[in-house]
């Protein structure tokens, strides 16, 4: 086994424990339900490591997307089509905000951000898309950023995104169709009097009938619910703490694991477990605690929960890796072993910061491997 093939092992003491730990069998708790044992390589049931698909996998050498110098502020799939936000770099290029995280996109340095849609892929690369979306409303201060598109069963899609005022939703009749605003669109207002800041990253699940919006403040996640999908109500997440409170992520399951300071970026599906019960899973970006100057490392963390509000995490991050993966979203994808795929960004540049999209999928032992040319 080696990092190369498998890139979330980064540590070399915590690449031994993790080489222990895959050859076990795994017992998750009871809305992790208990994992199958690990084959090799590995097969983790979307709770584990996802495997990132190598450069001659993809159209694009390990990209999903490629936009050059513009920036890519997340990425979702929905119906054979990729939602995601992008803007331009700014010439002459202003000076960075010094207090954002290192590898972090700063706004200060593109022009608004728009949403697209890209309806062509090939060997899992998307050609740049169109503009679907851009900002129109007072509320959304210029920008709309972070797309989540959900298709609905009736062929449908709403595409929940971030903008100044709060969490956003523009929805069409069908994937390719023209995206319209309810209104002026707002789904979530900001309430600053308990965020820490403005929402972010939004992604939606339905759970029993009730959909459930989580978004970030830049530090935690937020949680509200709606019986439609099209207005939201925040959720105190602790009943027994004062005020309205966010969702409480469990530490990593390891002590030697890095403290955590904020988390972000949830991406949200209702799914089976190993068990067959059914949960909501939450897939995290954990921004760990600098163990030196302004060091920016994250994982993406496996979460799971019967209510929608209590999580319990999986041991294993779904991924780890030095390029700071960040901004999961989830496609459920059945090709061969293949059960779904998972969209990150990762650092790319450093002035300006920039995000690259790529892919990652579960199983691990899934390979779309182009067949050799045959012999002449």
């Amino acid at each position: 086994m080696t990092h190369q093939a498998f890139p979330f092992l980064r540590r070399s003491g915590r690449s031994f424990r993790l080489a222990l730990v895959l050859t076990s069998l795994l017992v998750g708790c009871s809305a992790l339900g208990k994992e199958t044992p690990f084959p090799d390589p590995i097969s983790t049931s979307g709770v584990g490591p996802f495997r990132r698909l190598g450069t001659t996998e993809t159209r694009f050498r390990g990209l999903a997307l490629d936009l050059g110098q513009q920036g890519l502020d997340r990425a979702s799939w929905a119906g054979g089509s990729l939602f995601y936000a992008a803007a331009p770099v700014i010439a002459p290029l202003p000076a960075r905000d010094t207090t954002l995280p290192a590898r972090e996109l700063d706004p200060g340095q593109f022009d608004p951000f728009r949403i697209f849609r890209s309806d062509t892929e090939e060997r899992f690369g998307f050609d740049p898309g169109v503009v679907v979306l851009e900002a129109s409303e007072a509320w959304e201060g210029g920008f709309v950023t972070q797309p989540f598109a959900l298709e609905l069963e009736d062929g449908s899609v709403r595409v929940y995104y971030a903008a100044a005022g709060g969490i956003g939703l523009a929805s069409a009749p069908s994937v390719t169709g023209t995206l319209t605003r309810s209104g002026d669109g707002l789904a979530l207002a900001n309430d600053l009097g308990v965020m820490a800041g403005p929402l972010r990253s939004p992604a939606v699940a339905v759970l029993d009938g009730t959909y459930y919006l989580y978004a970030d403040d830049g530090t935690d996640i937020w949680v509200a619910t709606s019986v439609d999908g099209l207005t939201f109500t925040l959720l105190d997440a602790d009943d027994a703490a004062g005020g309205v409170n966010p969702l409480s992520i469990p530490d990593p399951i390891d002590d030697d694991e890095p403290l955590e300071r904020a988390h972000v970026s949830p991406a949200a599906l209702v799914a089976t477990s190993p068990t067959g019960r059914t949960t909501l899973r939450l897939y995290v970006e954990c921004q760990q605690v600098p163990e030196t100057g302004n060091e920016d490392q994250r994982i993406i963390a496996a979460l799971a929960s019967i209510d929608g509000v209590t999580f319990e995490r999986a041991r294993l991050p779904a991924q780890e890796a030095r390029d700071a993966p960040g901004q999961p979203t989830i496609r459920r994808f059945h090709e061969g072993v293949a059960e779904q795929l998972m969209y990150v960004t990762v650092t790319r540049g450093t002035d300006p910061q920039l995000r690259a999209l790529q892919v990652a999928v579960d199983p691990a032992r899934a390979n779309f491997e182009p067949a050799p040319e045959p012999m002449p």
